[in-house]
């Protein structure tokens, strides 16, 4: 796992403008660790990765999203 300090070097803050820029940022980070976070707990769930082959006609397997 990366740490804090090495993720958020002063190089890596220099990509931000301004503040829209940052929260923008945010923004995209939250909704993807959110995502992550979703689809990690219905592998647990489901007790199989998305695309395994184990899913398959199980009778308890994904139905999609869109």
């Amino acid at each position: 796992m990366i740490s804090k300090d090495d993720l958020l070097t002063s190089e890596f803050l220099k990509q931000f403008r301004d503040s829209k820029d940052f929260n923008s940022f945010l923004e995209e980070l939250y909704v993807r660790g959110t995502e992550r976070m979703l689809e990690a707990g219905l592998d647990q769930h489901l007790g199989y990765e998305k695309h395994a082959a184990e899913g398959r006609n199980s009778g308890n397997s994904r139905n999609g999203k869109t």
